[in-house]
């Protein structure tokens, strides 16, 4: 079989086809934060805690209830009065109206509520910033993804042009045969690396088709979804110079859950003090009866008062509780602490990742000129005869390895850069 005759098609394997969509990496990041079902709990449990967060729950309102009701009774009435009459009644009706509107309104319970609606506030907070964390994951993850799959397509291009360049010293190689300047060695060699080109790209499909499957699956769609990625080759912009900013969002949560212990360990201490209400209500009572002497008993009217409740002793469980409360709030500064340390640890580790990655990037981007420059010189070279195959292979080795090696470098620098910005509250504005 002539090499050539199949390999021209198989060259366009890993072309994009027409019609499919370009996703770019600002869309799949955008289809990303639609569809992320843990992004979408974290921003209902925002919501939760912005319903939570009003002056109402903390207490500071009063409440005002509406009680009323009414009682029928039928019963068979006998009296004997002292006067010696006797009253004998069946079937005697009896009607019961009553009604009660009731407001009660704390005015001091040892400031409680003051401290409730601080906690609600930084409940809140903290919501708003445990989605932000679940947002830097997810553009984090969908980044990651994306770029590991442009990878992969570029190192599939890599091979695909290989195969160029092979079946381009395949034709020198059959051209210096034919006048004598080589033996059939160099074209049965040449077609053994053509084969195994052709190999590897086909192995290569594999990476690439699994690479597009865990783009899909962290955009929460159906893994057959057919899309091209942007052919624009992305470049790490962040200065290696950047300082760490302390700002992460995961610190920010750990920060607010402190404020929360506080909080709740100075509500407890409000037991200590009296709690004082003011109470008023309109009360309406009537009352008819077929039985007894009364046949008719109505009343309605005002009556308003202030209430103290004073708890002096439960059982000691009031410093139970202060004990507690104090505890959990050394607890949440502890973890606070750690969390610290291990977040400044990562920052740095992803620092030094990202320098020395932008470091091989730029050496991985002189090397490529450097060995596309040198191959072309060898090509020359061996299409006058004055450098052997083996020679020639060397340099197109050098030029296949480099091709990689740039890609995985980018990938890492681009990998290392999202990582670094995450770790400083910076992926997401």
């Amino acid at each position: 079989m002539n090499m050539r005759k199949w390999l021209i098609p198989f060259l366009f394997c890993f072309s994009p086809i027409f019609g499919q969509e370009v996703l770019t990496l600002e869309k799949a990041i955008e289809t990303a934060l639609e569809n992320n079902n843990l992004l979408q709990i974290s921003k209902k449990q925002k919501d939760i805690s912005s319903a939570d967060f009003t002056i109402g729950n903390a207490g500071y309102l009063p409440t005002v209830n509406l009680l009323a009701g009414n009682s029928l009774a039928s019963t068979n009435v006998h009296q004997e009065l002292f006067s010696g009459a006797v009253i004998d009644r069946n079937g005697a009706r009896q009607t019961n109206w009553n009604a009660s509107l009731g407001l009660n309104w704390v005015l001091f319970d040892g400031l409680r509520r003051n401290n409730m609606y601080s906690r609600l506030q930084a409940t809140y907070d903290k919501a708003t910033t445990q989605t932000k964390v679940e947002m830097e994951n997810t553009v984090a993850k969908v980044s990651k993804a994306y770029f590991e799959l442009v990878r992969q397509q570029e190192i599939a291009l890599a091979y695909q042009n290989n195969l160029v360049l092979y079946q381009d010293r395949l034709r020198l190689a059959e051209a210096r045969q034919a006048n004598g300047l080589a033996s059939k060695s160099d074209v049965l060699l040449t077609k053994v690396d053509i084969n195994s080109q052709c190999s590897l790209l086909i192995r290569q499909q594999t990476n690439v088709e699994k690479a597009r499957i865990a783009v899909n699956q962290v955009l929460s769609r159906d893994a057959n979804v057919a899309f091209n990625v942007s052919d624009e080759a992305r470049k790490p912009s962040t200065d290696t110079s950047l300082v760490y900013s302390g700002k992460s969002s995961s610190l920010l949560a750990s920060e607010k859950d402190i404020t929360i212990a506080s909080k709740q360990y100075s509500e407890g201490n409000s037991v200590y003090l009296p709690r004082l209400s003011f109470t008023t209500a309109y009360n309406f009572s009537q009352l008819q009866s077929q039985a007894g002497q009364l046949l008719l008993n109505r009343s309605a009217g005002l009556n308003a008062g202030l209430v103290l409740n004073w708890s002096l002793f439960d059982g000691f469980n009031k410093n139970r509780q202060r004990d507690i409360g104090r505890l959990k709030v050394d607890i949440s500064q502890l973890l606070h602490e750690e969390n610290k340390r291990t977040q400044l640890a990562a920052y740095q580790t992803a620092l030094v990742l990202y320098r020395n990655a932008i470091k091989i990037l730029v050496l991985e981007t002189e090397s490529f000129a450097l060995a596309k420059e040198s191959n072309e010189i060898a090509k020359e070279r061996y299409q006058a005869g004055s450098l052997n195959l083996f020679e020639y292979k060397e340099t197109q080795k050098a030029l296949e390895d480099i091709k990689v090696r740039l890609a995985n470098a980018r990938f890492d620098a681009l990998s290392e850069e999202v990582e670094l910005k995450r770790l400083n509250g910076e992926l997401v504005k």
